[in-house]
Formats: structure tokens, sequence, C-alpha cells
């Protein structure tokens, strides 16, 4: 980005209005090549995209016909034909674009769109046809045609810079396929494809060709034969869009609805999804209520599918029109407004609402900081108290719309409101398209309703009502209900249509065909005849949704005549104001903007996009830092690739900031996708690894180190690195890959890893590397049983580490070195047998972890503290950090670790003699550690599992999980509990009968603890085998002796119930 935080010189792309397609170059109107970079310039105001029926109609044997025939009577016959089909054409207001010797070019659509081009079409071929047979060749024959028909989306316009502006021409399948059908047509005959024959329905006969093969096209094609017309009938698809209509045929939901209002009103309140298709009257019902309740405090909150990657934006939308915002108001003008709206609530509560609608802290803020986790938590929490308080003063109604559309924090924040509402004098209603389901969906507090059709009478009222004064005949009215099957927004847009049809073609003896199934030919029908508010409406569709009539106004380049467009838009229904004269606006219906939008062609599309952004940047300057997603998609969609993926990059990593990972991941991902094709450019390179990082580090957060994704992150960060040379990012990638390694169970790969970066740092002498190359090795060393070595170069590690450069630290790793280097620390001391050193450094590690205010650090120290207190028989302690860890994942959910508290809880209440509940605790937490694909302490945890089992008196269950974890072990090389796999399967031989089986496991037990020297693990050993010789001479002062030696070599470190145990066995068998 440019110094000033901006992609582009915002000056430079507002100076024209257009710009080059290739390089973004401004042109003079009339230029038909850049100046720049020689592209040919093609006038993109004069091309639109629309839906187009073409029809292709031919002269049969028309060559044979003029063979030897003399030059004027061939044209005499030509001609003829011409006025023939032209007279058929334009009786059904067909556009006939050319002739081609014996072939006309009509398309129906063109240059306005009516609901019913595709009936039309299919008349005036009947017409063409019937006109041609009435005429003779020079031999007195009658003359035949062939017609083909296509429906289809087409770019229309001057196509050519060398055609004269009256010649017309279209791109897209539908003129082909026309072609293609007129000539595999029979004498007379008049082919259509499947979309002119699901437009008319059955409004002809038909006869199905089935699949025909056709020159041009790489897959068959299904035609249809057209038999000749028939009285209508069930005429259409039910494919289409809703918007706010009368209220008709929905009395018995409205009551049942406010029949829930009126016991809120007492206290007991209630949440209804309405759920149906688009266009069937989901806001029309809410808008009932709204006006039956006569509700004065309303909470309305709308969704966007671009704004699925801004956390909580339709609430802070709302708080922001709430507070009656404007945007000549300073930051504490805007505060006082947001403390009007919110009333007395708690100081971190206003900060955090402040924060939301993007206002810095007051200056006198003090709370403690929050971790991100924590912030989004208390966020929530302070949106649901705003309902909570407004609920205490009077009953409300909120109203949630298009939730399907919704961003992951809002529809949490969602389920957690539908979790309380029912305790409160509420009413809450959520709109939903079908596919929306929520995981609190199935809550008994929570109506699931479905919107269906309206009943035929219903629906012929509805047109009645919306016609008002204009007169409309029986069957016009039963045309436009059976057309749209009864979804209110249809008949609502049809019958607009017919009635604006009226006045825009008064032609004379031209009735009113049977209305169209598109929702797409009626809304572009009505934006056809909205004359120069059209280009308004193109322009507020390519900004959004919503918006300002400031920035519509900047990207038009004028003002004149705007506010009388806007007059205009309004009252035909396009937009809604919201507010006053320099309210926003809205379009009213997300499917007319999208309408509105696509009808312009990709270069015109770019071009205001590149306006839009000079706009924003220019005079919205905030919105980079605020809203960066915006930017991003304005961009994208402008052709900016460069530009947007820099911007997803800023709204990625701000939303990593804010724990908000999975709005994260989209923003991220969107960055890396858009990102252009110039793989040797060192500016891509770098912005791409920036993304890859920052996505790696938002995959970790939700999913984990080792899912195989992860891993491909950061092995492409690595590539990128090694392109660019040696970036500081490089740790960041090393680090990556060596934690997939290691979690993976894939240890010598990890080992690799680190012994390479140690040695990088020893050669290099960089503090940073060496520091990150000891704690790899050190780690790594743990779990393959070298224990020692794992305490001397963690011991050096930690001697390295700089409280200065924690954000450094915390920039590379997702953690705080230190905190994981002392919890690997206490693990191998306290296999060591050094207990007490173990017991310090893993409560250290807890205090330094809390002094950070960082989730996913404490995380690691607790669950380090909880395992080793579990390990040297300190369950009760355990317990009280399992406990404090569990309150910490539940406000911050973290996948790995969440997996790993389950296990170590029901390992702990095993301990505790809690065997029922322990046992479901271990399958659920194995099972969910499994599904991270992390295989690092697998066997550990399945040798827990079984040790359970054993203290249960279970060995049958016990069993199987040992000899898998012995299997796991193995297969993965980790030692660091080879001992006590083989001890925990000698303690189940011998309660399953098999001594000798028990008394080879624990000898290996021994042997292998012996040569780790791992002292706790040998003490363990030796006590269960001495307590199987007891009995058996000769083997029993072997046994003793080697227990004598244990307790000698485990000194007086600590006193642990295995200490204990020992001198009680040695004091017995003495």
């Amino acid at each position: 980005m440019s110094e000033a935080g901006s992609p582009l010189d915002a000056e430079s792309r507002a100076a024209a209005p257009l710009g080059c397609p290739r390089c973004g170059a401004p042109f003079k109107p009339g230029a038909k090549f850049c100046s720049e970079c020689g592209a040919r310039l093609i006038s993109a105001a004069q091309l639109e995209r629309r839906p187009l029926t073409v029809l292709f109609c031919d002269l049969v044997d028309s060559t044979a016909m003029v063979a030897g025939a003399d030059p004027e009577d061939a044209r005499t016959l030509l001609t003829t034909f011409h006025r023939a089909v032209t007279a058929a054409m334009r009786e059904f207001g067909g556009h006939v674009a050319r002739f081609i010797g014996d072939a006309a070019l009509v398309y129906f659509g063109y240059p306005e769109t009516q609901e019913d081009d595709a009936e039309r079409a299919i008349n005036a071929a009947i017409e063409a046809s019937r006109q041609v047979r009435a005429l003779k060749d020079p031999q007195g024959r009658p003359l035949q045609s062939r017609i083909g028909i296509a429906t289809g989306l087409v770019v229309i316009g001057n196509l050519h810079e060398e055609m004269t502006p009256d010649v017309l021409d279209v791109a897209g399948e539908a003129p082909h396929l026309a072609a293609r059908l007129q000539a595999v047509a029979e004498p007379g005959g008049i082919l259509a494809d499947t979309r002119t024959r699901q437009r008319v329905g059955d409004l002809f006969s038909w006869r199905s060709l089935g699949d025909l093969t056709l020159k041009g096209f790489d897959r068959p094609m299904q035609a249809w034969a057209v038999m000749g017309a028939r009285p209508a009938a069930s005429r259409y698809e039910a494919q289409h869009e809703s918007r706010l209509l009368p209220m008709l045929g929905r009395n018995d939901l409205r009551d049942a609805i406010l029949g829930h209002w009126r016991q809120a009103c007492e206290g007991r309140g209630r949440s209804v999804l309405i759920r149906g298709e688009p266009g069937v009257g989901k806001s029309r019902m809410a808008a009932a209520i709204l006006e039956a309740t006569s509700a004065r405090t309303t909470l309305r909150y709308f969704c966007s599918p671009y704004r699925r990657g801004s956390t909580l934006h339709p609430c802070a939308q709302q708080l922001e029109w709430a507070a009656g915002f404007a945007r000549e108001d300073s930051n504490e003008t805007k505060r006082g407004k947001l403390r009007a709206v919110i009333g007395e609530v708690p100081e971190q509560d206003r900060d955090l609402l402040a924060e939301l609608v993007n206002l810095a802290p007051a200056a006198h803020a003090s709370a403690p900081p929050l971790t991100p986790q924590a912030k989004r938590r208390r966020t929530m929490e302070a949106l649901l108290s705003q309902l909570e308080r407004l609920a205490a003063i009077e009953p409300t109604l909120v109203i949630f719309e298009d939730a399907q559309w919704g961003d992951e924090t809002s529809i949490e924040l969602l389920g957690m409101a539908v979790a309380r509402v029912h305790r409160l004098p509420v009413l809450m209603l959520i709109l939903a398209r079908p596919e929306f389901s929520p995981a609190w969906g199935r809550n008994k507090h929570l109506e699931e309703v479905t919107l269906t059709p309206l009943e035929p009478a219903v629906g012929g009222q509805l047109v009645r009502m919306i016609a008002g004064s204009a007169a409309l005949s029986a069957q016009t009215v039963q045309d436009i209900v059976a057309r749209t099957d009864g979804i209110p927004l249809y008949i609502e847009e049809m019958t607009k249509a017919v009635l604006e049809n009226r006045q825009w073609q008064p032609s004379a003896g031209h009735a009113i065909g049977a209305l169209p199934i598109s929702l797409q030919a009626s809304l572009l029908s009505r934006l056809d005849r909205l004359g120069e508010s059209r280009e308004v409406a193109e322009i507020a569709a390519a900004i959004g949704r919503t918006f300002s009539m400031e920035l519509l106004a900047l990207v038009l380049q004028r003002t004149e005549g705007l506010q009388r467009s806007l007059d205009t838009l309004v009252a035909s229904g396009i937009f809604l104001r919201l507010g006053g004269a320099d309210a926003d606006y809205t379009f009213r219906h997300a499917l007319i903007r999208d309408a509105a939008y696509r009808i312009m062609v990709r270069e015109r599309r770019q071009a205001i996009q590149l306006r839009i952004v000079s706009a924003i940047e220019s005079h919205f300057p905030e919105m980079r830092s605020v809203q960066p997603e915006v930017l991003a998609w304005h961009c994208a969609e402008g052709g900016l690739d460069r530009e947007a993926a820099q911007y997803w990059l800023m709204a990625g990593v701000a939303a990593l900031r804010r724990s908000a990972m999975h709005e994260a991941l989209i923003h991220l991902r969107s960055g890396i996708k858009v990102l252009p094709a110039e793989a040797d450019e060192p500016w891509r390179i770098k912005l791409e690894l920036d993304l890859t990082i920052a996505l790696g580090k938002a995959l970790i957060a939700t999913q984990g180190y080792s899912i195989a994704s992860t891993g491909e992150t950061f092995a492409r960060a690595r590539v990128l690195c090694d392109q660019l040379g040696n970036p500081p990012q490089l740790l960041a990638a090393l680090h990556g890959l060596w934690t997939h390694a290691l979690l993976r169970g894939e240890l010598a790969s990890a080992q690799r890893q680190a012994d390479a970066l140690l040695a990088q740092g020893r050669a290099s002498g960089d503090r940073m590397c060496l520091l990150m190359g000891h704690r790899f090795s050190g780690i790594t060393s743990h779990p393959r049983g070298a224990f020692f070595d794992a305490v001397r170069l963690l011991e050096e590690g930690l001697s390295l580490y700089d409280p200065a450069q924690q954000a450094t630290y915390w920039a590379l790793t997702v953690d705080d070195p230190k905190v994981i280097m002392l919890t690997y620390l206490s693990w191998s001391q306290m296999c060591l047998g050094r207990i007490a050193d173990a017991r310090r450094n893993s409560e250290r590690a807890i205090s330094e972890a809390r002094g950070m205010h960082h989730a996913y650090t404490l995380a690691h120290a607790l669950t380090g503290a909880s395992f080793v207190a579990l390990t040297i028989d300190r369950p009760e302690a355990a317990l009280q950090r399992l406990d404090d860890l569990r309150a910490l994942l539940e406000d911050n959910g973290i996948a790995y670790y969440d997996a790993v508290e389950t296990v170590l809880r029901g390992w702990c209440l095993a301990a505790l003699g809690r065997f029922d509940e322990s046992h479901a605790l271990l399958e659920r937490g194995i099972a969910a550690y499994r599904a991270t694909d992390a295989r690092l302490y697998l066997s550990g945890f399945l040798r827990h599992a079984a040790e359970a089992h054993a203290w249960a008196g279970r060995t049958d269950l016990g069993l199987p999980l040992i000899e898998e974890s012995l299997s796991v072990l193995e297969a993965t090389d980790q030692r660091w509990d080879e001992a006590e796999t083989h001890r925990v399967h000698g303690v189940l031989l011998k309660a399953a009968g098999d001594i000798e089986g028990a008394r080879r496991e624990l000898v290996r037990a021994c042997a292998v603890a012996r040569r780790q020297k791992a002292l706790l693990w040998e003490l363990r050993a030796v006590c269960d085998l001495v307590a199987l010789d007891e009995s058996r001479a000769g083997l029993k002062e072997e046994s003793m002796g080697m227990l004598a030696a244990a307790i000698e070599a485990a000194g007086r470190d600590a006193e642990t119930p295995d200490i204990a145990r020992a001198r009680a066995l040695l004091s017995r068998g003495t």
C-alpha cells in the first residue's frame, strides 16, 4: 500500500468516468485504444447483460428456388419473405436485429424486457410460419420456414467498434442454440430449448424430441417442438424473491404469534423462527406483527451476504441507527448519543459497546485488559444485557432478518438470546431461508414455522389490492395468480409490471399477453422503464444493499436530479428510505439489488467499482481500518486484485485480534483467492505469505495444529519464504510445520526440523533463532523419552527468553515460548523423579501465563499443571486446575485443549473412584482428540483409559485399550511413557490371571525406565513387580533388590504416594 494506507491513488481513479479494463488507466470518451497499454476499449455503456429470447427463422430450400431464376425475381421472393417475417415479429414486439440472406435474427427482450418475452416469441413464430405458408414461390408452391427459439443470458449491444451505432449483436449461447435448433427443425416446424419451454409452461402444446447432438455444443441439448397454442394452465416456476406486501391469508399464524406476544407481555417470552423460500412473505409477517403489537420498543437486525465476515455487524448497525449517529458527529458526540441509548451500564460494557461501533474507549477507561475471546464473550453479554434492560422497562419486540447471512458470532449471540428470552417480556422473530439450521435450533423455547404459498383465491385478492383503482380483467388476475404460484412478491411484481406495461406500451391492438414467470425479467422490465433513474439504481447496486446519498452522489459525480431519481425509485418500490431527507436508502429486497447489478457488463461494473473505491478512500478514510472487508469486496469487483488482497489481509488480521477466528478464515481465504497470478513478483509473494501465515494461525485456533489443512498452509508458507530468501516470517512458517509434525506424532520429522533450526541459530548467533531452536529441540526430546536432553535444552532456551520481545514471540506463534518451555520442563523433570522441581515449574508456568492475559498460553499451562498433579497422584489438586481450564475453554473455545481437558478430567475422576463418570469422559475425550488428527500423547490417553478400567476392575475393557496404546507407541516412536505403558499392561495381565505375562511386562517396564533414567516410572514398575513376586521364592529377593535401588536413587526429593508405597513394600519385605 502507499504511504497514505490506500491501495491506489484515489484522485487518479476519480479523474475519469471509465478506466481501461486491463490497466485501469483513464481514457477520454470516444477513444478506441488505451493510451497506456494499447488495449482495445469497449464502450461499456452501450452493452448490457440481460435475459433474451432469440428467434432464428430460415426460408426452406431458398437456394433451389432461386437457382436459375431472374435476380429480380429472387430479390422479390426474399423481400416478400422478409416483410412477412418482420410483420409477424413486430406484431408481438420482437426486434428484428438483421436479415442474413434468407434468414432472420430476432430478439425478444430488447430494448425493453417484457414479462412474456418467451411466450411472445413462440406466438410470433407461429404467426410467421402461417404468413410464410401463405406465400408462393415462382412455381406457385407454398413457402415454408424453419424456426429455432432459445432463451438465455446474453450481452447485447454494439460489440464491434467498426459497426454503426444502430447495429446490435449478442454474445452468449442463446443465439447459437436458436440457429442450431432451426437447422434441425422440420419444414414448417418450430423448435424451442428447455429454458423457453419452462418460461411458458403449458400455454402451448409440446412434443419432446429428447436430447439432440447439435453442432458446436459439447453436450446434448433437449429440444421441444411447438405443436400449437392452447388455453393457459399451470404456467410458472416458483423460484423468485419476496418483499413486503399487504397481509392476506396468514391470519391463523399471525394470531398464534400475537398470542406469544401477549404471553411475553406477562413475562413469558418466546422466540419464533419463521422459515420460508425467498419471496414467500417472511418480512411481511414480521411487519404485520409489528403493526398489530404497536410495540414501542422494537429492535431490528439485518444480515447481509457480504458481511458474513464482519463480527456482530447486525448489532453494531442497530446500535448506530438507534443512537442516530451522523457522519459529521465527533467521537465525543457519538459517545454521548450511545450513552443516551444504552443507559446506565457498567463502564466495561459501555466501552465494549463503543468499540463495537468503532469508537475508541473513553480516556478514563480503567478496566483490566481482556483476552480477545473474553472480550468477545463479554461484548455478547453486554448486548444481551441491553435487551434485558429494555425488556425490564416495557415488553420488547425483536426482529432478526435474513439470519442465513449472519456472521458466526451474531448467530451464536442469537442462540444465547433464544436461551434467555423465555424469562423476559420479549417476543423474538427470526426470519431465515429454509437452509438456515443453527446448532441451537432444537430448543424447547423456540417455535419453528414455515410459510407456504398463498391459496389461489387469496392470491387473486392480493392482485386486486395491489392494482387499486386500475381495472384488471378476471383472466389477467387468474393468469397472474397461476404464474406466480402463490408467492406474494411474484404476485406484486407481476401485477405492477402489467400496470406499468399499459402506461409504457400503449399501442392500440397490442394485447397484454400472459404474464411471465421469471422474476429477473419482471425486475428488468421495471428497471428498463425508469429512465434516467435506472443509472442511479445501477450505481446504488454496485455500492451495496444499503447506501448513503452522499456516497451515491460522489460515485455518480453529480447531485443534480439525484433526489428526483431517488424519489422515483422509492415510489416505484425499488428503494426504501431509512429515515428523513438525509437518510440512507436500501434496496427493498436483496435480489432487486442483484438484478440491477447484473444488468451491467463487467467493464461497466469494474469502472463503477473503481469510482466507489476512490470515493470511499477519499471521503470515508476511516473505513480502511473500520471496515476493510467492504473495501476488499469493492476492489475485487473492480478488478483491483492486489488491493483487494491487501484489504482482505487487514480484515483478517483485525478479526484475529478480536478472536473472531471464523470471520478471519473467510477474509484470509478470500484474500488468497483474489491474488493475481504473477508468481514471480516479490510483492505478490510477500502478500500471499502474510495471508498464509495469518490463515495458519486462524486454522490453529479453530481446528488445531494437526489437521491436514494446517500443515498444508504452513508448507505453502515455507515455499513462499524460500522464494523470498530469508524473510522475518520464516520462523512462523517453521514453527507451524514443526508443531504440525509434532502433534501428528511424526517425531522423526519434528526432530529433523528442530535440529536444523538449532544448528542454524548456533551458526548465525541469532538470539530469536536460538531460542526457537532450543524450544523445538527440547520439546521434541520429551516425547522421544530423552528426558535429560529435554531438561538441558529447555533450560538453555529459557535463559534466552527476553520479556521485551513478547510481541515478537506472539507474532510468530499463538502462544508464549517461556510458558510452553516451563511446562515441558516440568514434565521431563517429573519423569526423572525430580518431583519438587516439576511442581515448582508447573506452577510457575501458570503464574507467568496469568500475567500475560493470553488464553491459549494459559490453557497450555493449566493442562501441564493438571497432568503433573495427576501423575504424582494428587487428583484433588488436578481437578481444581481442570476446573480453571474448563472455564477458560468455555470463554475461548480451543478445540485441541478441549479434548485434552476431557481426557484428563476422566482420568482424574477415575483416580477419585468416580468410575461411571470417568469412563464416559475418557471415551468422549479420546474421540474428540482423534478428530483433531493429533497422535502425540494418544498412546498416553489410551493408557489412562486402560488404567481407569483396571482401577474399576474391568480388565476385559482395559486390555484392548492398553494393546492399542502399545501399538500407537510403536507406530509413532513415542517413548516418554513407554515404561508406564508396559507397567499398566502388566497390571491388567495380572488381573486377567496371566502371571508370567504380567511379570514379563513389568520387568520390561523396569528396564526401559532404567535406560531412560526415568526414576518415577521405574519406582512404580518395581513396586508392582514386588507386589507380584511377594509369594514367589527366589523372584522376591531379586525384585526387592531392585526396589531398594530405586528408593535410594529417588532420594528425598519429594514425599509422594509412590515413595510412600515403595518404602512400605520394602519394610514389609525385609
